[in-house]
């Protein structure tokens, strides 16, 4: 019994260092290249947040329409107040812009 609880001082602590690398950096950010798909930058980042993009569209005429689909979808990564944004199209990096980085 004395040797599982030595093993679980040591292990846990281990496992939460792991647990809570920090991934929103200057570093991931500069690696992040256009053209990279979706799970390049998951595999970099993990899971990111999707944005919600709704809105109303203008036409060349200065007509205002509906709410317009895209192709194009927004993804972000916070920790604290450091940011990372990913703008995929057809799921692959279109843009990237940070924050606090």
């Amino acid at each position: 019994m004395m040797r599982h609880s030595f093993l679980a001082a040591f292990l846990v602590p281990a496992l939460l260092l792991v647990a809570c690398e920090k991934k929103v950096t200057l570093d991931n950010y500069n690696a992040i290249k256009v053209g990279m798909t979706q799970a390049e930058v998951e595999n970099m980042l993990g899971k990111g947040e999707l944005q919600v993009n709704s809105g109303a569209s203008i036409s060349g005429a200065g007509v205002l329409g509906g709410a317009t689909q895209n192709s194009l979808d927004t993804y972000t990564w916070r920790e604290g107040q450091k940011e990372i944004s990913v703008t995929f199209k057809d799921g692959k990096v279109f843009t990237s812009s940070n924050g606090g980085l």
